[in-house]
């Protein structure tokens, strides 16, 4: 009975808001995207308390986090940060937050979540608290997911801070000595970063300080740098944002934009793949853009220069940068072909998608090998014209071929020493174009070996949730329907799709594309934790290269040549030693 009532007081102390007093000033909403589909939300609100002279924000956070041993992937996770810093002099005073965790794995637990008559909450399961290790040791034996009640806070002491964490009256301390200012950041607590950027004073563009991580109960010295105003994408639109970064000794752990009404609208975490958007909000841009040229955690050992280009392509104009390496030119370059779905020249989707920058990590990697690049703008996108909607395979094809020629002959480029780079269906873009315009060699990271539509449904099967698994074949179905009718627009994955430009992909043999190219030397390179394209694709492609062609397997990265930790699955962060082989295969080329 006592242990009943512990945990019930336990519970009710946590629930209690963790609200200040004040005037509500302002309140917000972010979406929360993981790799582009929308898991969850946060809910933020800003309160001015003059009298007690206290700035706070606060805000309720419900995100759908990756949890491979729950067996529908996912747990639903319930997140309460507040800070509170001084009103007049901005000056950190006290984090607090609380976590609650559901599962709903077990039949019965989806039954009751399905039937919204009852929500069954594994946090109030009954506690001994005496026998901490037996119940955790009983937990490992039973395979059950420990979904205990987190909570903790972070305060400032007079020359550093304080860490304090609990889960089940099962506490934890620890002070740490900080330096300069105090920057506080936590996974999911994006609201955070509106005090952070109040703290960024003068003009920078780069601020010294102590970074802490609560719910880690650690700090790191850190680094925030203006990379200057660019253009971004932001919810379908292209505007001009300036651009920080949030940097550790161990690199790049954020990235956030700002508008001219110093509005933080964008944020992302890269290791985690997480992309936080500000909801039905209309950013007010920037006049022109002033990008900065700083030090990136891609390239650690050389520099590099940048070139902005924009090259005329079959009555469009395609945006484009040419990165060089350091030292004496020229160089063998590689013409980064982008795949079908509309993207800026950095690899980030159009309309609110990851915004990891994958082609611009990768063109640096490149950069750090010897190897130049040029990365575009899709079309419609960026600086590039045209409809990036109606723009088919052939378009795309043409404009590969516009960009070669421009590189001709430019002094920087090395003679016969233009690659095409491609990555996915890109790679099919990047074989095509050849037949215009033959490269010195082709490099197809994760070629699908199947036809597009038997490639969409095989992704389809890959997918964990037995409900978005079922939704994705449905939609699969209604769009095969679609295609074998006469129209000319469909909705397909929520997305308005132009049915000529699937039908032109749908009648390609991949395998033929391959064959065509058989006297161009070519590397196939997949990636062993790819989920887009499976790395036994490479056993489809094998029998239709030529013995100037070869494959190969690259460990331990994903789609895009990202890491991918065993335990925190994806990250953001283009591997260098995967890069390393592309390059290798560049210059063994280049060797004869």
């Amino acid at each position: 009975m006592l242990k009943r009532l512990a945990v019930v007081i336990f519970g009710a102390v946590l629930a209690i808001p963790l609200l200040a007093g004040g005037k509500i000033e302002e309140k917000g909403q972010y979406d929360l995207l993981l790799n582009g589909v929308n898991k969850g939300w946060e809910r933020y609100k800003v309160e001015v308390d003059k009298k007690r002279d206290q700035w706070n924000i606060h805000s309720e956070v419900y995100y759908k986090q990756p949890f491979p041993p729950s067996k529908r992937g996912y747990i639903d996770m319930h997140f309460y940060p507040e800070y509170t810093q001084a009103l007049s002099t901005s000056e950190f005073l006290e984090y607090k937050y609380r976590i609650t965790i559901r599962d709903f794995s077990d039949t019965d637990l989806v039954e009751a979540e399905n039937s919204a008559t009852e929500v069954i909450d594994q946090d109030r399961r009954v506690y001994d608290f005496t026998e901490a290790y037996s119940r955790q040791t009983d937990d490992l034996m039973k395979d059950r997911i420990d979904l205990g009640v987190n909570a903790g806070s972070l305060t400032r002491l007079a020359n550093g801070v304080h860490f304090y964490q609990t889960k089940a009256l099962l506490s934890r301390v620890k002070d740490e000595t900080t330096k300069g200012t105090l920057f506080v950041v936590d996974p999911l607590a994006f609201c955070l970063y509106t005090p952070l950027l109040q703290k960024l004073t003068g003009e920078g563009p780069s601020w010294q300080g102590s970074i802490a991580f609560p719910q880690f109960m650690k700090y790191r010295p850190g680094t925030i740098e203006c990379l200057g105003v660019e253009a971004t994408n932001f919810s379908n639109q292209t505007c001009l944002l300036k651009h920080y970064d949030v940097r550790i000794p161990e690199g790049l752990y954020s990235s956030f934009w700002v508008d001219r009404a110093g509005k933080v609208v964008m944020i992302t975490v890269p290791m985690d793949g997480v992309v936080a958007i500000l909801s039905k909000y209309v950013p007010q841009p920037f006049a022109k853009a002033e990008p900065r040229v700083t030090h990136s955690e891609i390239v650690e050992k050389s520099s590099f220069t940048e070139k902005t280009e924009r090259v005329e392509a079959g009555g469009v104009t395609i945006g484009a940068t040419l990165t060089l390496p350091g030292g004496q030119g020229p160089f063998p370059v590689a013409l980064i072909v982008q795949e079908v779905a509309a993207t800026d020249r950095d690899g980030n989707l159009a309309g609110g998608g990851p915004q990891a920058a994958p082609v611009k990590q990768l063109a640096y990697l490149l950069a750090e090998k010897g190897v130049a690049s040029v990365r575009y703008d899709s079309r419609g996108v960026g600086d590039s014209t045209g409809d990036p909607e109606k723009s088919g395979f052939s378009e795309k094809a043409s404009d590969v071929v516009a960009l070669a020629r421009w590189l001709q002959g430019r002094s920087e480029v090395k003679p016969n020493g233009i690659f095409f780079l491609g990555t996915g269906v890109g790679g099919w873009i990047a074989a095509s174009a050849a037949a215009s315009f033959k490269p010195a060699g082709l490099v197809l990271i994760g070629y699908p070996g199947k036809g597009v539509l038997r490639l969409w449904k095989e992704q389809a099967g890959s997918v964990d949730n037995p409900d978005d698994m079922r939704k994705a074949y449905a939609d699969l179905e209604s769009l095969d329907a679609e295609l074998k009718g006469k129209g000319e627009w469909a909705t397909y994955q929520g997305r308005r799709r132009y049915l000529p430009v699937i039908r032109e992909m749908a009648a390609l043999d991949p395998l033929a594309i391959l064959k065509a190219d058989a006297d161009i030397p070519m590397l196939l390179a997949y990636p062993a934790k790819d989920t887009m394209v499976q790395p036994f694709h490479k056993d489809i492609t094998s029998p239709a290269l030529s013995p100037r062609q070869e494959s190969v397997i690259l460990d331990g990265v994903g789609h895009f040549l990202q890491k991918v930790d065993p335990v925190r699955g994806a990250s953001g962060i283009v591997d260098r030693d995967g890069v390393g082989v592309l390059a290798a295969w560049i210059h063994k080329r280049m060797q004869g």
